[in-house]
């Protein structure tokens, strides 16, 4: 057996795992998974399956949740950088049931078997304006165009330095500035750049997730948020790279920023 069909089973068998340990807990307890996280914006789990946009999960199966939660976060990166092109890098406003707009047929997203829905939910909710592009700056300057194997080999490198960098710096709370610029760094290098550090960085929440239930014993709805917060994070940094507002990663990243991370990072 080869090295690479070796790690391929491995992988699998973990996500297998993975899926069949929480099959129940989805089933059971979908409104616990993200008891314990607070997005940017103050998405956060409510009572009685509802949560603090409005949205009734009551009756929504493991995809709906999935689905969801994909939009939310996707819809929550659209507002950052519309408010970081108006200089607002921190301290977001703190949205509530006016975050989806209408409120009709639960925000738009109805009760069961929402993917439908989805696509229609662009037209829901309001933006907030833009400032005009002379406003911008640090106007990204774009990297020279680099073929598929130097960015497979260059997004590694950006994830595999990042890290290095977080365990030396040790400051505690910084893991979600490296991770926005492990991956802003990575897709910066183009389409397989930014592909490279979404399986990467999927993998190793996956394995993260693995370690927090088995090894250190978290509960359930805590390794489960920390898993979803950290791909929101990897997701973000990503994202900012589209609207090519930054000149590096550390400008794109401030708003993760902790106190007492050494300047040099």
């Amino acid at each position: 057996m080869s090295v690479s069909s070796l790690f391929f089973i491995i992988n699998l068998s973990e996500k297998c795992v993975f899926l069949k340990t929480h099959f129940s807990f989805f089933m059971k307890g979908k409104k616990n998974m993200y008891s314990q996280y607070i997005s940017p914006f103050g998405y956060q789990t409510g009572t009685h399956g509802i949560d603090s946009y409005g949205v009734n999960h009551k009756d929504f199966d493991i995809r709906d949740e999935i689905e969801y939660q994909f939009a939310r976060a996707k819809r929550e990166n659209e507002l950052m950088e519309q408010y970081k092109s108006l200089g607002i890098t921190d301290k977001f406003p703190q949205y509530g049931t006016n975050f989806w707009g209408n409120s009709d047929n639960n925000y738009g997203f109805g009760i069961s078997n929402i993917a439908s829905n989805i696509a229609n939910m662009k037209h829901t909710a309001t933006p907030i304006p833009l400032s005009s592009t002379s406003q911008i700056q640090n106007i990204q300057q774009p990297i020279t165009q680099q073929n598929s194997l130097q960015q497979v080999v260059g997004a590694v490198k950006d994830m595999i330095r990042n890290y290095v960098d977080m365990k030396q710096d040790n400051t505690i709370g910084a893991d979600d500035y490296f991770h926005c610029k492990a991956n802003y760094e990575a897709a910066q290098r183009g389409d397989y750049g930014a592909l490279t550090a979404q399986i990467l960085g999927d993998e190793k929440e996956v394995v993260d997730y693995l370690k927090n239930r088995f090894y250190k014993g978290m509960p359930y709805s805590e390794a489960l948020a920390d898993y979803w917060h950290d791909k929101d994070v990897n997701n973000q940094g990503r994202a900012i790279v589209n609207n090519s507002l930054y000149s590096n990663s550390k400008a794109a990243c401030h708003y993760q920023r902790v106190n007492r991370i050494a300047k040099k990072y």
